[in-house]
């Protein structure tokens, strides 16, 4: 039992060795894009990976598989976490750009979702129950003055009854908002879907600070 423990270990630290190798001192020698570089040119750079080097603006505190560079127009996704310590320091990703697609059927499908959702909360108030939250995500600043609503993750989420009016508050008006813009790029670029842009990363490493002179 205790030779495959050690073997689990060992395997668990190769692992880790390994990734840590794909980040060797050659990255730190590639020229590296930059994060406005990669805005301009992002669509044709599906499937390619490349280097990119910029400044940690935040990091996912829920799941830290998430990261944004500083004015970047797209994510980088890692299967591993990255440290919170990235946060402000310059740093050099390797990854995937990869391309998300959302279609109107996705569209009409979360839709569908919210609004089970909504009719379950109404049915649940009307029985006296306790109203469920409207994000059940963490954050600070107050959406709707109800309690629970909270912005989370850059996007305000909240229930379509309180602010219907507010497309930055109500998921409903957001979710046709959507629809209309799929149509949209449809009919101009004969595209029937939204695209959302992120690095699939293979590797994370800060940049050493130059020592000062």
């Amino acid at each position: 039992m205790k030779k495959r423990i050690f073997g689990f270990m060992a395997l668990a630290i190769a692992f880790t060795f390994g990734t840590m190798m794909s980040c060797s001192e050659k990255v730190e020698e590639e020229a590296a894009m930059q994060v406005a570089t990669v805005n301009d040119s992002i669509e044709a750079l599906v499937g390619d990976t490349i280097l990119i080097e910029g400044t940690v603006e935040h990091i996912c505190q829920c799941t830290g598989t998430k990261m944004m560079f500083a004015g970047a127009e797209f994510k980088c996704v890692w299967d591993s976490v990255f440290d919170q310590a990235l946060m402000g320091q310059v740093v050099r990703v390797k990854g995937i750009v990869c391309e998300k697609q959302t279609t109107a059927d996705d569209i009409n499908a979360m839709i569908a979702e919210l609004q089970a959702k909504m009719q379950a909360d109404s049915i649940a108030a009307a029985n006296g129950e306790a109203q469920k939250e409207c994000c059940e995500g963490k954050g600070g600043e107050k959406c709707c003055g109800k309690e629970g609503c909270e912005k989370h993750e850059g996007e305000h989420e909240c229930c379509a009854e309180n602010h219907e009016n507010d497309s930055a508050c109500c998921p409903m008006m957001k979710l046709q908002g959507m629809l209309e813009q799929i149509a949209e790029r449809d009919s101009v670029e004969g595209k029937a879907y939204l695209s959302e842009y992120y690095i699939q990363v293979v590797c994370c490493k800060p940049v050493p600070a130059t020592p000062a002179e």
